[in-house]
């Protein structure tokens, strides 16, 4: 630990200050308090003389840990009975005699010389570890500073935050009013070096305040300011706004405040007079609070315990990511296809297909910033770039991986092509959607489905990493980024020991606004198109909402998309059919009679020797389109992307071509093996395996083109269709 928290530590731990204040405190709880958990006796005891309390402000969520553990009430209603002044004001009310107990942050100097004053010594038992943090506006490109640095922003030798390879802009330093506990941090973090006079204006009184005028104000952008670690993370509710500052390259966090290598680390106390009688309620429940018992209410409560009680930090390290869309209404329904750019690695690191130069300018700057900001985080430039596209929505993928369902570290951008404009995670998702909420259920939801498939990737539960039962709760502010069609999860969050790469194909209707449909031709150059560079598609949209998914077989990877019972009339018949497909073309016995030899490997012991997903969609009112993928399949194993098509007004199942326009043929081309061939009169009939959506280059003109594949152990046939000539 450098000087500055250090001399704070070091007079907080002295036994004596001040002739006439004999303020002790202590370090660690004494051995003989560690006890696992106070006797039922002595907390029925605490509840009837419960002592009177008050705090600092970024104290109350602590207190109402403690009277939850202590009356076996809920956090919530824990809170609304407690009622913290401030750091100086609960001071003065145990200095007064108005409150018997305090939980605050340590004194000042100031505070000191009053108890010297009037005679008044106090004990300080340290109950919970804090930690002294900055913080910069979300936007601010800086995420890294040295004690130094802040030093020397705050003495004024540092003014531009282009000194700190930020920005060219003046640095809006921002403190607090004096008697602030915060002030005091500062004050003793500084040391010897002068700490500049700030404004008035610079200087707001409130911890929420402060925080605001880092996260709202018109200043925002270029602020900086500092709190404690409790209120920032937890208590402040524009959080999404801001981010902690690394302090010589450790970021503060529950786990990092807990091992101390976070270097600004110290401690929240309980103070009582030190004229309290031995067995007084101040005394017994400082005793309770440093029990084993107390130690986990603290830490569940958001803190650090002092004690060791062997609690995992890890698990939540930031506060909750509070943010709520505001991409605009979500429409009642959307189309039925989407047009994607497929997700890929760039092979020279820079984009070079956008039509708009401007923006691809952009673009790749994001790329090199981000690129050389991770390679210096991480220590490593085996990275990646990967780009992808979806519904007039672009975004970039900057990170490092390690599988291909792994992801360690990165960050991501995405912009709206028709704008330009860089878009944050909040405008992706449509007006009032609980963006946190919405992406840990679906998070969940993956790896629980995941779960109960017996999915694994060799050695590493990549994809349900966390114990049942113990799901993470919420997102936190850091530690995941988003792109247009996936989530990433940074090793380590919310329980990935190896980080997770997650498709958002399947969120639910009216959670995005990439789930509305748009031709994105324009906006990307012919070129490249031509070139093969760029290859555009159109997908099916999923339409889940009125799908629920099952499992076979217990003895199969098998999983069938069946309507809900209430979405439509012929739902049951539907069902019935799709059910007695699935079990004649993917039974255990089928594959086998397929196989040329015997194939031990893929029954191993789980008995999980096949996956296929027998997914469906819909266009709603008219089909149920329902196609089967094999994920470990044979070649030509007849049913793998099988096609079958339901309509929704008979229940029965019907030709490929009702999907198609009056006129398609004249339009269409057919081939077999490579050559063009004319299409047969009965070419409907035909059993259909595989339909894709995509934007071809090696037509005579440039469309988008439905390819369909026709299932034949012998020959290739494809027919092409221009998009125009759908159905839908």
């Amino acid at each position: 630990m450098k000087k500055g928290l250090s001399t704070l530590l070091a007079l907080l731990m002295c036994l004596t200050v001040l002739a006439g204040c004999s303020c002790t405190q202590q370090e660690t709880a004494p051995e003989s308090s560690a006890q696992p958990t106070a006797s039922d006796a002595e907390k029925a005891w605490l509840r009837d003389n419960l002592p009177s309390m008050d705090g600092s402000t970024s104290l109350i969520p602590l207190e109402a840990g403690i009277r939850s553990a202590l009356f076996g009430i809920t956090r919530e209603e824990a809170t609304d009975q407690v009622e913290h002044t401030t750091t100086w004001g609960s001071f003065n009310n145990l200095v007064e005699g108005s409150v018997d107990l305090i939980f605050t942050c340590p004194l000042s100097q100031e505070q000191r010389d009053i108890l010297a004053e009037r005679g008044i010594s106090l004990e300080e038992i340290p109950v919970a570890m804090e930690a002294f943090v900055f913080v910069v506006n979300a936007q601010n490109p800086v995420d890294t500073l040295t004690q130094q640095q802040i030093k020397d922003i705050y003495s004024g030798k540092i003014t531009n935050w282009k000194e700190l390879g930020g920005n060219d802009e003046e640095i809006v330093a921002y403190q607090r009013n004096n008697d602030s506990g915060s002030q005091n941090y500062m004050i003793d973090f500084m040391g010897d070096t002068p700490l500049i006079d700030a404004p008035t204006e610079l200087r707001p009184k409130g911890m929420a305040t402060l925080m605001d005028a880092v996260a709202l104000s018109d200043n925002a952008a270029n602020a900086i300011g500092y709190s404690v670690y409790a209120y920032a993370a937890d208590m402040y509710s524009n959080s999404s706004s801001v981010k902690f500052i690394k302090v010589d390259g450790v970021a503060p966090n529950r786990a990092t405040i807990a091992t101390r290598d976070y270097p600004l680390t110290g401690y929240n106390y309980a103070m009582f007079r030190s004229d309290e009688p031995a067995d007084s309620a101040a005394r017994r429940l400082v005793a309770f609070i440093l029990t084993d018992e107390g130690q986990h209410a603290v830490a569940d409560a958001g803190y650090v315990a002092v004690n060791d009680i062997d609690y995992d930090y890890s698990v939540v390290t930031e506060k909750k990511f509070a943010g709520v869309g505001r991409g605009g209404a979500a429409p009642e329904t959307v189309g039925t296809w989407k047009s994607v750019l497929n997700y890929y690695c760039l092979e020279d690191d820079a984009v070079t297909f956008l039509a708009d130069k401007t923006l691809q300018a952009e673009v790749n700057d994001y790329i090199k910033t981000a690129w050389e900001s991770l390679k210096k985080d991480t220590n490593d430039d085996d990275l990646w770039v990967a780009v992808s596209a979806q519904n007039g929505y672009f975004s970039v993928c900057v990170g490092r991986a390690a599988g291909e369902d792994c992801f360690i570290k990165g960050t991501t951008a995405v912009w709206d092509l028709r704008t330009g404009k860089k878009l944050s995670i909040e405008d992706l998702f449509f007006d009032g959607v609980p963006i946190s909420e919405r992406l840990i259920d679906y998070v969940v939801d993956c790896a629980e489905q995941s779960r109960s498939w017996g999915w694994y990737w060799q050695d590493k539960d990549y994809l349900y990493p966390y114990e049942e039962g113990h799901e993470p709760r919420a997102l936190p502010e850091t530690g995941w980024c988003l792109g247009v069609d996936e989530i990433y999860i940074e090793k380590m969050v919310c329980g990935f020991p190896y980080g997770a790469r997650i498709e958002l194909n399947d969120l639910p209707h009216g959670s995005m606004v990439t789930e509305i449909p748009y031709d994105m031709t324009a906006h990307f150059d012919k070129t490249a198109i031509d070139e093969g560079k760029v290859q555009l598609q159109v997908k099916p949209v999923q339409m889940k909402d009125n799908i629920d998914y099952v499992r076979l077989y217990d003895d199969q990877n098998v999983q069938v998309g069946l309507l809900k019972e209430d979405a439509y009339p012929t739902a049951a018949a539907i069902n019935a059919d799709l059910m007695k497909y699935a079990k004649t073309a993917f039974s255990r016995e089928a594959i086998e009679n397929y196989l040329s030899k015997d194939e031990d490997e893929l029954f191993n012991e789980n008995a999980s020797f096949v996956a296929c997903d027998i997914s469906g969609f819909e266009i709603p009112g008219k089909y149920y389109i329902v196609y089967s993928i094999m994920d470990f399949g044979f070649d030509n194993y007849p049913y793998d992307f099988a096609i079958r098509v339901y309509d929704l007004a008979t229940g029965k199942l019907v030709p490929w071509t009702v999907l198609l326009k009056d006129g398609w043929r004249s339009a269409a081309r057919f081939e077999i093996d490579g050559k063009e061939q004319a299409i047969p009169a009965d070419i409907g009939g035909e059993a259909v395996n595989q339909i894709d959506f995509d934007y071809f280059d090696s037509l005579d003109y440039f469309d988008y083109f439905v390819t369909i594949r026709f299932l034949s152990d012998e020959t290739s046939k494809l027919l092409y269709i221009p998009l125009e000539y759908l159905n839908y």
